[in-house]
């Protein structure tokens, strides 16, 4: 229900393309085929189809994904039963669940997907990091103020109340079961000791941050520049992140 309630907000098919592995077995020119999937004119279905690149049509795929989308994890490389050439599940979420018009983007109502590198901070001592300018819903933004909301969460409230709700209901939703013939019970998962590891470095990390009370905080721009670049595939290995010059105040 949810790719079905993206796809009647955005008024158009999913659409998302993820970079192929390419080595000596992938040929000089991969095109990705849907044909054998039954899809009657699946050339016409696929408007965005690209070369060297596979395609992804559905939000699902991505929620269905193991949500190790860390650059330290490097847990998403596999897409469709193709092996890509990215290693991080974020953009691909991004991607697959963007319910933005293309009126609201080229009008830039909505800067960014629905899933998407956070766009403020909240807190007052960190309002000059807000370097990007958000859109918000000045209705609601005014309704907080009157009512003494904080400066900061105020903006961050009325920019989410710029978006439809996805999905509402007054039920609960239950799990169906051990199932053994459903296919989102298939997954890839760590060692337990590389998930063991992983733990307690995170554990130690935050506790130093605590300890030392280091500040971590930049311009929000950076921060964005630091989500595009941990996509990159093996990012750890080659490429730079942005960093504070001045951690301890």
């Amino acid at each position: 229900f949810l790719n079905k309630n993206v796809i009647e907000r955005r008024q158009s098919k999913v659409s998302a393309n993820v970079p192929i592995m390419k080595d000596f077995n992938t040929k000089d020119t991969f095109t990705d085929d849907f044909s054998s999937y039954g899809i009657e004119n699946w050339q016409n279905y696929l408007l965005n189809l690209r070369d060297n690149y596979i395609h992804l049509d559905s939000s699902s795929i991505s929620w269905g994904c193991c949500c190790l989308q860390l650059s330290l994890t490097t847990a998403c490389p596999i897409w469709r039963g193709y092996l890509s050439n990215v290693d991080r599940r974020w953009n691909i979420l991004s991607q697959t669940t963007d319910d933005r018009t293309k009126e609201e983007i080229e009008n830039n109502v909505l800067h960014s997907s629905r899933y998407s590198s956070v766009s403020c901070y909240l807190s007052q001592t960190s309002q000059i990091y807000n370097d990007i300018k958000i859109n918000i819903d000045h209705e609601v933004y005014q309704t907080l103020i009157n009512n003494d909301c904080p400066e900061g969460v105020d903006r961050h409230f009325a920019h989410l109340f710029l978006r439809d709700p996805l999905y509402v209901t007054d039920e609960q939703v239950y799990p169906t079961g051990d199932d053994p013939s459903a296919t989102y019970a298939f997954e890839f998962q760590i060692t337990y000791f590389e998930n063991a590891a992983f733990t307690v470095f995170l554990s130690l990390l935050t506790r130093a941050i605590l300890s030392y009370k280091i500040d971590l905080r930049m311009s929000i721009s950076l921060v964005n520049q630091n989500m595009e670049r941990a996509q990159i595939r093996s990012t750890i290995q080659q490429s730079k992140f942005h960093f504070p010059t001045t951690i301890f105040h």
